[in-house]
């Protein structure tokens, strides 16, 4: 008998790796008590000798059942756990076992031959480990655009004296003063919304499915409470419905982003930064003896260090071209003029679900306030 092998990172754990031979109904029993402290996003890959050649795993059921396999069969419905070895492993049965709740992450599951000594053939299989995700940003607050009153954000953007924004000489004071005399008028009718470190979850699971999920899991504790085959019944037949309900929701949500793709790209993108689980950022830079967090600094610290390496090509030995043509008087820069249509034709093509500029100016904003 050996126990349960748990490995996982220490600061993001994200995966983890079970290993036993032939384990007893008190290991299965602690299994099942670990499983359920893990959160719900993390993977875990069980594998090893269960001894349960009993078990058909295209149904999850047993062929004849026992306290052993029962409990089993109810660990792998009760995680949504898929079997992925297909060929026997000592004999005709297949007791090496490898169960994964992300087959995403586990591929080119074979049976090869067994060490010397060994009665049973070996298992092969691939795992693919995502980067460990970054730290979550900190707590910020974005315009909540569903309770925003436009009717009145564009009556106070009308009687809004802007020439007084304008009566500055410098052109970046005048931008100052025009800017912050917008987000007065929008602070007053656009409520905010703060975004927290809240619990994930998977943001394709329809209402129904949530809703089946926390029935099962009601069930779940009922049935650990008081064990009775009712109960227990009632819960395998809620995790069979959960686990049909989560593969349709998440073929329609993939089916969603490829049939959209061609208009516009943002949930494609928004569904492969949650797949990858991991945040394209630079972390803190070390530099001139201190530690840079701010995106400018770490920017300018960047610039300057790519600057100092770079090349200056030496220009005294290069020779001249000769010109014929006539030499020119500088060409002065009159003024620069813009017409009413061509602000507007600017404003309505902004597409209202890019990021901000540098100027920190949303563009659902700038499209709405144009007349």
């Amino acid at each position: 008998m050996r126990p349960f092998i748990c490995a996982a990172t220490k600061e993001h754990a994200q995966y983890y790796a079970l290993c036993t031979v032939r384990p007893s109904i008190d290991h299965l029993t602690q299994l099942q008590d670990s499983l359920q402290c893990i959160h719900d996003r993390d993977s875990y890959i069980l594998c090893g000798d269960f001894n349960t050649p009993e078990i058909a795993w295209k149904t999850m059921s047993p062929a004849r059942p026992s306290p052993h396999t029962k409990l089993v069969c109810d660990i792998a419905q009760q995680f949504s756990l898929q079997q992925l070895v297909q060929e026997p492993t000592r004999g005709s049965n297949i007791l090496d076992l490898v169960l994964t709740n992300d087959t995403e992450i586990v591929q080119n599951v074979t049976v090869t031959e067994g060490i010397q000594g060994s009665d049973h053939d070996g298992v092969c299989f691939e795992v693919t480990l995502r980067p460990t995700p970054a730290p979550q940003p900190k707590a910020r607050q974005i315009y909540n655009y569903r309770k925003a009153d436009f009717d009145l954000f564009h009556r106070l953007l009308q009687s809004t004296p802007w020439n007084c924004c304008l009566l500055e000489n410098d052109v970046n004071e005048a931008w100052i003063k025009f800017k912050d005399t917008f987000f007065i008028v929008v602070d007053q009718c656009i409520p905010k919304l703060t975004l927290g470190k809240k619990k994930k979850r998977n943001c394709w699971l329809s209402d129904d499915t949530l809703h089946l999920i926390r029935k099962k899991k009601r069930a779940y504790r009922l049935a650990r409470k008081c064990p009775s085959a009712k109960h227990t019944q009632c819960y395998k037949s809620l995790c069979n419905q959960v686990r049909s309900l989560t593969r349709r929701d998440h073929r329609e949500h993939l089916e969603h982003i490829t049939s959209d793709l061609h208009r516009t790209q943002k949930p494609f993108w928004k569904w492969l930064k949650d797949v990858r689980g991991c945040a394209q950022v630079i972390p803190d830079l070390h530099y001139g003896g201190a530690i840079l967090s701010a995106a400018a600094e770490k920017a300018q610290a960047l610039n300057t260090y790519f600057a100092s390496i770079f090349t200056t090509e030496d220009t005294s030995t290069l020779k001249k071209a000769k010109s014929d043509l006539p030499a020119q008087s500088p060409v002065e820069v009159g003024d620069i003029t813009f017409t009413k249509d061509e602000v507007l034709e600017v404003l309505y093509s902004i597409d209202p679900d890019k990021s901000c500029g540098p100027d920190n100016v949303p563009g659902r904003l700038l499209k709405e306030a144009a007349p």
